[in-house]
């Protein structure tokens, strides 16, 4: 289905012309557009996600009554070791000037807004994408909601800039119609769509020109973590899943009998007592007994196993954290190399993510007085394991060759080097306190004498 006016890139970007009127008819064309090439897609890759799929489409395998169909839920693995290893340490969120500060931590707790971010990055890794929606709710406070792509897209206008021109939620009520909200730069209206869009409600915002939403997504492309390596994961279940039918087979191998003569009741009892008596052995008729097998495949099952999971976690970018060599790392730098694919990953998406979280605040911003959206610093903590004692060392040698701000952040057990200097200097100055207030000096009356001498 092609859209009446607009486009879509190759980047799943909705794009309108930004000399033209968006109209009722636009929004119900762009929603049919969605909702015939998005939605299912995106459902499609949260089942994936959540485990919910058919291990491989093999129409012969799936008539074989004896087949199995494992799923080894790699998808999940990848995301949520990714967002584990991004943002599993909330990042740092604030401005320097402390009273604003004082604000922005106030509003950021009492959203949760550390906790939506984290949901934000792992749908991002799922789908491609994923937004954030800025509202105000009964009490006319400011709220964040965390909304998924599968019933909601941001239209842009088609300039360079891609100045964010409607975001659209929408789905089903009870009487299984479409529902939903657009949001505009200055107003949000409420629609249904049965044959047509009709505008039930519109009410105004107060965002100063902004449309109250942000799209957050890892890359450029939109593409999720398991997007690169979904063939080779159908690949793993189907391996894995002959690897036990293999298993079954030997379990319930036949039994063949050779020149034996026996009733119902006497083959009854050889499977039950796993017995077998030969009378006519010394017969002329060549007596056997013995399972068919089939060839063994164990092997060759096994290194197609181990190649699939490395090619998996190898173009997929991301670090099988429970392969035996993780445990060997006994350094940080040897760790970093393991790592290094993922953090590379991770630098990228930080990117992404600092400049979305710019956007999103320079929205809050006209409703929450913590400065400018520029004043703002976000801090992300890789999520690993950390030798402090290394990392001391490492500040330690650097205290004299660098500023000591640049040597505590080498730490991972300080979160801000600027408010450590100030707990530093705090220290040093309660140090001296005491010192001066314990010196014996200040009891032998030294001031007072030499102020009775001077007043004679």
């Amino acid at each position: 289905m092609l859209l009446q006016r607009g486009i879509v890139s190759d980047n799943d970007e909705y794009l309108f012309p930004v000399n033209e009127e968006f109209t009722r008819e636009d929004l119900r064309s762009f929603i049919n557009y969605h909702k015939t090439n998005y939605e299912q897609l995106y459902k499609d890759k949260m089942n994936k996600y959540k485990g919910k799929t058919k291990a491989f489409d093999d129409e012969i395998a799936q008539n074989m009554q004896d087949n199995n169909h494992l799923i080894v839920n790699f998808p999940k693995n990848l995301v949520d070791t990714l967002n584990g290893y991004f943002i599993g340490i909330p990042p740092t969120i604030k401005v320097d000037d402390q009273e604003k500060d004082k604000v922005l931590q106030s509003w950021i707790n009492d959203n949760s807004f550390v906790d939506k971010l984290s949901e934000i990055s792992k749908q991002s890794s799922i789908y491609g994408k994923s937004y954030m929606l800025a509202f105000n709710n009964e009490n006319s406070q400011l709220k964040t909601a965390t909304i998924s792509p599968d019933q909601s897209f941001m239209i842009y206008d088609d300039t360079i800039n891609k100045k964010p021109i409607v975001f659209v939620t929408y789905g089903k009520n009870g009487k299984d119609e479409i529902t939903g909200t657009a949001y505009y730069s200055d107003r949000a209206d409420s629609f249904t769509y049965i044959d047509d869009v009709v505008i039930k409600d519109s009410q105004p915002l107060v965002f100063k020109g902004k449309v109250p939403a942000v799209e957050f997504f890892d890359n450029e492309e939109r593409l999720g973590v398991f997007d690169s390596v979904i063939t080779l994961i159908h690949a793993y279940d189907k391996a894995f899943s002959a690897k036990l039918d293999d298993i079954d087979y030997f379990a319930h191998a036949y039994l063949f009998l050779k020149n034996f003569d026996l009733s119902e009741d006497e083959q009854i009892n050889i499977k039950q007592n796993r017995l077998i008596v030969t009378k006519n052995a010394g017969s002329e008729y060549d007596v056997d007994a013995k399972f068919l097998e089939k060839p063994d495949a164990d092997g060759n099952q096994e290194n197609i196993l181990n190649r699939l999971t490395t090619m998996i976690y190898q173009i997929s970018m991301i670090a099988n954290i429970s392969d035996d060599v993780f445990g060997s790392s006994t350094s940080g730098t040897a760790l970093a190399y393991k790592m290094q694919a993922m953090s590379n990953l991770a630098v990228n998406k930080e990117r992404k993510f600092t400049q979305n979280l710019r956007e999103m605040f320079s929205v809050l911003g006209v409703q929450l007085p913590y400065g400018e959206p520029m004043d703002i610093t976000f801090r992300f903590t890789r999520n690993i394991p950390n030798n402090v004692a290394e990392e001391a060392e490492t500040a330690k040698n650097m205290i004299g060759v660098t500023s000591l701000e640049t040597a505590l952040s080498t730490l991972s057990v300080v979160d801000d080097p600027k408010t450590e200097l100030t707990r530093i200097q705090e220290e040093q100055n309660e140090q001296t306190r005491n010192a001066v207030n314990n010196n014996p000096a200040t009891d032998y009356g030294f001031n007072d004498s030499t102020t009775s001498e001077q007043g004679e």
